[in-house]
């Protein structure tokens, strides 16, 4: 008995490291040439990053802050710091920019299987593990950095798990302390957890309603400890709330300003909510390809957020999760469609137009659960078969036939990746280009006595500032000096975007740069200003 234990427990653990291997491979392998160029929020945490790792001061000159300011707003202190320390490892570079996040993704599979186990069992932890290393929604998400996504997921997974452990072991004070610390780093991770987060901890709260005045009554002390913990976590954050700055993001992306009307924002937030739901989102043309969005940077087009094979596993899932009647299985079950019911809010309650792969990216975590809990259905049912020969012969099959299955939509999924970089390379994706023009500018950083990127970027200086690293002399995303015929000029100009440029200037070719499929992308010139009349 305990050797077949022992070996039972060998299996477990060499396949889900086999698991942990592949989702590193998934999310490490070309990493900073897929995705495509390099985006300007990527470039903006960089910079700070390499900012603080030199000074421990951000570019603003604060000393290791909490939050970043950037753009109009604050960036997360999960999404710098990581980097600082992947720079003092590799440098500074695109790799080890991107680097954390795809960790962080590696962390949040790991963190899954221990998830899906305190719910359903080691099968149901393998199997969530395996979905979530392979689901093209997760692995794009864990390979660029616009905000610390990975380090949401890991915290709202690892609090829930714990939460979780310590109901099972009758509130063990330790494993909610440890859910505490969780839930607390959530709210500096990404701009959607402040949304998605109170509402998960109030639900949280009506779910558990009968079991914590019970606790409050007789053991005080083992939630008065978890919640001082909580508190005194967050009120760095409740301060940058409260002064106003952490609401700058949301005044950004607030909802819908085109619509004045209570009954219009509301026909818009009911119709948003439940297209994230639609078969269209999740499982057909995901966020880059769905109707009027503008932008190709949150999913791989051509692919679902999921792939199609998993429908009918959801569906058995969700079904089988609905009906569930098991009194000792409603707590886990409700905590799962607690998180299923709130992801599309980070989308809804902003000026979306469509549905959003990166604000409601906590959506992936209910989805990777109950496709599981439907495969672990469909394979349970199949072990209950009486003829054991049947049983064998039927297992057998349907293993071969999903891991056959799987495979294929995997390796579609690769070659749509390899795809990707011919397609999210312009400026409705990643912005490839500026690390060559930035790299030609200091090549002939003396030479001229100006350098300006005239066109095809957004958050130019946080480019100049990433590839220049203060060593670009007088880079400038204008020309601060546009009638003054006397003064040498290279500029940088996209070919999609020319505008007014030859009305301005007498220039002279110097250097073409291409995009990745052999498309001109930027022409860059020696140029002096026409005489401003």
């Amino acid at each position: 008995m305990v050797r077949v234990f022992k070996a039972n427990k060998l299996s477990s653990t060499t396949i889900l490291l086999s698991i942990i291997i592949l989702a590193f491979i998934l999310r490490i392998y070309k990493l900073a040439e897929i995705p495509p160029g390099f985006y300007a929020d990527e470039a903006s945490i960089g910079f700070n990053a390499y900012k603080i790792l030199t000074t421990l001061h951000d570019e603003h000159g604060k000393f290791m802050p909490l939050f970043f300011e950037a753009f109009g707003e604050y960036k997360n202190a999960l999404a710098i710091y990581p980097v600082a320390i992947a720079y003092s490892f590799f440098g500074v570079s695109e790799f080890a920019t991107r680097l954390p996040q795809a960790i962080l993704g590696v962390a949040v599979v790991f963190s899954m299987y221990f998830l899906a186990k305190e719910l359903f069992g080691k099968k149901m932890g393998l199997i969530s593990a395996f979905l979530m290393s392979t689901i093209p929604w997760h692995v794009h998400l864990s390979r660029f950095t616009i905000e610390s996504h990975n380090a949401f997921l890991l915290s709202i997974v690892l609090g829930t798990t714990f939460l979780l452990v310590s109901f099972r072991k009758n509130w063990e004070m330790r494993f909610l302390i440890f859910a505490s610390i969780s839930f607390a780093v959530a709210f500096y991770t990404y701009f959607a957890t402040r949304i998605f987060t109170p509402l998960y901890l109030l639900g949280l709260g009506v779910i558990f309603r009968h079991e914590l005045p019970k606790l409050i009554r007789s053991r005080i002390r083992t939630i008065l400890i978890p919640v001082t913990v909580f508190i005194v976590l967050t009120l760095p954050f409740i301060f940058h709330m409260s002064s106003g700055k952490g609401f700058l993001r949301y005044q950004q992306v607030a909802i819908d300003k085109e619509i004045s009307s209570p009954s219009g924002l509301a026909q818009k937030a009911y119709q948003l909510y439940f297209e994230h739901f639609s078969f269209d989102f999740i499982f057909l043309k995901g966020d880059s390809d769905f109707d009027g969005q503008l932008s190709n940077r949150h999913s791989v087009n051509g692919l679902g957020l999921l792939y199609k094979w998993q429908l009918p596993f959801w569906v058995l899932g969700i079904f089988f999760l609905l009906v569930q009647k098991n009194l000792n299985f409603a707590h886990k079950k409700w905590a799962i469609l607690l998180m299923l019911l709130l992801f599309p809010l980070g989308s809804v309650l902003s000026d979306a137009k469509t549905p959003y792969a990166t604000r409601s990216i906590i959506g992936v975590v209910p989805y990777t659960l109950i496709t599981a809990y439907g495969l672990y259905i469909a394979f349970n049912r199949l072990t209950k078969l009486k003829n054991q020969i049947v049983k064998i012969m039927l297992s057998t099959l349907a293993v071969i036939l999903v891991t056959f299955i799987a495979s294929l939509f995997l390796n579609r999924f690769l070659n749509l990746y390899q795809a990707y970089i011919n397609r999210a390379y312009g400026y409705i994706g990643f912005q490839y280009g500026s690390k060559q023009i930035v790299n030609y500018f200091l090549e002939n950083n003396d030479k001229f006595q100006l350098k300006i990127i005239y066109s095809g970027f957004d958050g130019t200086d946080a480019l100049l500032n990433f590839y220049g690293l203060e060593n670009c002399k007088n880079c400038y995303k204008f020309d601060p000096k546009p009638c003054e015929s006397d003064i040498s000029k290279l500029i940088a100009v996209s070919v999609d975007n020319k505008s007014g440029f030859d009305k301005s200037y007498e220039a002279t070719l110097k250097e073409v740069i291409f995009y990745p499929n052999g498309i001109k992308a930027f022409e860059i010139f020696e140029a002096f200003s026409k005489k401003c009349s």
